[in-house]
Formats: C-alpha cells, sequence, structure tokens
C-alpha cells in the first residue's frame, strides 16, 4: 500500500512583496495574508507527514501571481518540510501562469530545481511511484486575471493517449494529476472562462483506460466522481490550502490498481 496526500491551491504570496491591482483582482475573496497563507500550507503538510503520507501530489496554483518570489516562497516551505524531489509532484494552475508565459518553465529551472523530476513539463511525462504511476499534466496558459481556462492541446492530448495506451503502465493504477476538472460546468459561459478547453480528450482516456485516474484542484471543495462504466469514483478533487482555517488535503490508498480515498 502506497498512503498518497493530495493539496491543491495554496495560492501563496511573498512575504513583503508588493501587491499591484491585478494580483488583487486574482485574490478577490481572499485575503491577502503572505503569513497566514505559508500557516496554512505548513499546517497541511504537517498533517500528512503525521498520517505518513508517502508522497505528496499539489494540483495546480501553488502561488497567486506565478512571481518568482511567490515560488521561492513555495520551494522555502518544501524545503522546510523537509520534502525531498521523489516524494513531489507539481502542476501548475491557471494563477501560476499570471504573470507570465515563461514563468512556470523558469520556476522548475530555478526555484523549485529540487523538485523538478516530478514536475509537469514535457507532455506525457511520468514519475513512477510505489504502486502507481503518475503523469503531471501542465494544462495552464498565460492569460489575463479576469480568465481562469486550462487547455488540453492536440499535443497534450496525443501524449497521454500514448501513456495510457502502454501495457507497461497498465499494471498499475495511474494517475494524471491536472488542475481543472475533466467535467464541463453546467453554464457554457461559465466553462469558456474558468473550465477546461477541450476537456473530452481527458475524460475521453478515462473512459477508455479504467485503470486511470484525476486528482485536480481548481474548484476548491471535496469532489469524488465515477466515469463511465467503472462506478467507483476515479476522479478526486481536494479543498483549497488557502480557504480553509485548519490544515485540509486528502489522503488516498493507492494499491491493486486502484486509488481509495482514506476519508
Amino acid at each position: 500500500m502506497s498512503l498518497l496526500a493530495h493539496l491543491s491551491d495554496v495560492h501563496l504570496l511573498a512575504p513583503g512583496e508588493a501587491v499591484h491591482v491585478p494580483m488583487r483582482l486574482a485574490s478577490t475573496g481572499r485575503v491577502l495574508d503572505a503569513e497566514g497563507r505559508m500557516e496554512k500550507l505548513r499546517g497541511a503538510l504537517a498533517e500528512a507527514q503525521r498520517a505518513a503520507a508517502t508522497h505528496f501530489v499539489f494540483s495546480g496554483d501553488l502561488t497567486e501571481f506565478g512571481t518568482e518570489r511567490q515560488y521561492e516562497t513555495f520551494a522555502e516551505l518544501l524545503s522546510e518540510a523537509g520534502l525531498g524531489g521523489d516524494a513531489v509532484t507539481l502542476i501548475p494552475g491557471n494563477h501560476d501562469a499570471y504573470t507570465s508565459p515563461t514563468g512556470w518553465r523558469r520556476a522548475i529551472e530555478g526555484p523549485l530545481r529540487a523538485w523538478a523530476r516530478g514536475a509537469a513539463a514535457e507532455p506525457g511525462k511520468v514519475q513512477p511511484i510505489e504502486r502507481a504511476f503518475v503523469l503531471p499534466v501542465d494544462v495552464s496558459r498565460h492569460q489575463n486575471v479576469i480568465r481562469s481556462q486550462g487547455y488540453v492541446t492536440a499535443e497534450v492530448g496525443a501524449a497521454l493517449a500514448k501513456r495510457l495506451a502502454d501495457p507497461a503502465l497498465a499494471r498499475e493504477a495511474v494517475l494524471l494529476v491536472v488542475h481543472h476538472t475533466p467535467f464541463k460546468h453546467d453554464n457554457a459561459a461559465w466553462q469558456w472562462i474558468n473550465g477546461l478547453h477541450d476537456q473530452e480528450r481527458v475524460l475521453s482516456l478515462l473512459e477508455q483506460h479504467p485503470h486511470a485516474h484525476v486528482l485536480h484542484g481548481h474548484l476548491h471543495r471535496r469532489i469524488q466522481r465515477p466515469v463511465g462504466e467503472v462506478a467507483r469514483p476515479r476522479v478526486f478533487c481536494v479543498p483549497a490550502v488557502v480557504n480553509v482555517t485548519g490544515a485540509r488535503m486528502r489522503l488516498y490508498d493507492v494499491s491493486d490498481g486502484a486509488v481509495t480515498p482514506t476519508d
């Protein structure tokens, strides 16, 4: 058995960093308290470590605006918690791409380089962990702060299809870590603003491959849903670290080709 901790939507600010108007807009509804947000992440990591989690998945929005100082703050907290590169999976969310179209690449080559092995980079990347294979998927795109959409490009879709068709990956559970949900919002306008563009590419792959699962964030709440004819849940969302008073994350038992929440 492998115990996996799932955290998301940390929205870190950097202490002492100037907060400009677009950053305030991005943080609408959240108190601009850098130290408070750092403490929430510390609490979530400590809770997962007390539970003896063996792997930590962060499904995006690590920072509020994707600035270098915010990425540095995130890296400092991972180091403080003693998390090595093999124990962590990182993907960006829409907030992590607001500052620059190359911000994520610079982050994993700079402040986050110690955890680059498990960070989303080229499409189709695979991170083997105990009893599973993790596919960190980058669906972020540099866009105006009034948009929060993710994008599954044709290249990403083809790379995922190739990986899921590989017999070598079929012997264990496969975890696609994607920031946005693969399900459409009921409202078409909200889907255009906040949903995952071409999300059918992910949903179709889940329907074809019963050993595939999705861990996502973005919706800031606990969700688990089945896909296709498989009755057990295979798509999981976790409450946002930034939005809660206490530490919040989810733990999953990964064994026998399946992912099962321990809650």
